[in-house]
């Protein structure tokens, strides 16, 4: 039982009923949001208290004038699938692969305003040693220097694409390079040498 304005007697009920024999306790909390609300008396054989414990709730919640309940109630994680050109592949939760999902991109709202940073069209990512740490939960975010950690998304470093004229180019990214276009420091964007292009193709069309 419990009538303190702030109390923690809820995440405390919450941890009791995981231990054994957990599942007989129950609770009488007063939450008044009106301080000139009420206060009833929850002293066993009170006629107040026994009727709210007929109902036999884990959580019986006096708040102003009226008993009712807390309950517990998971909210859907899925999210909303929609159409879009500008992606990056994220994991959902940390570990677990198959969760890793389509995330939809900033980039499809505006433009970089840096006059150093180009949106790419990218046609090839890579997928890294370290890609697949963080991935799998192996590698936690706080391990990568910087402020890493504190991003959405750490997957992906490399690619190859167009940038915004044309031009045939690859690049290096602090993460979120497994996408369908980025955002590239111009510092480490170089243009892919034609010879390169030559070498790849030339034995297909023997």
């Amino acid at each position: 039982m419990s009538s303190e304005a702030h109390s923690g007697i809820v995440g405390m009920v919450n941890c009791l009923r995981q231990e054994p024999g957990g599942s007989r306790i129950r609770c009488m909390f007063v939450s008044n949001l009106n301080g000139s609300s009420a206060t009833p008396c929850l002293e066993p054989g009170q006629k107040s208290t026994e009727s709210a414990m007929e109902g036999d709730l884990v959580m019986n919640v006096f708040r102003d004038g009226r008993w009712g309940t807390f309950r517990h109630q998971l909210i859907s994680q899925e999210p909303k699938e929609e159409l879009t050109e500008s992606a990056f592949i994220n994991v959902l939760t940390r570990g677990d692969l198959s969760s890793l999902r389509w995330i939809t991109s900033p980039l499809r709202h505006s433009s970089s305003s840096s006059s150093s940073l180009q949106t790419c069209h990218v046609y090839y990512s890579s997928l890294n040693f370290r890609d697949i740490m963080l991935a799998t939960g192996k590698l936690p975010p706080d391990a990568i220097p910087g402020d890493m950690a504190l991003q959405q998304c750490l997957l992906g470093m490399e690619f190859s694409g167009r940038d915004p004229k044309g031009q045939r180019v690859m690049g290096l990214l602090p993460a979120r390079g497994l996408a369908t276009a980025v955002e590239a420091d111009q510092r480490f964007l170089w243009e892919v040498p034609l010879s390169w292009l030559v070498t790849v193709i030339t034995p297909l069309l023997s």
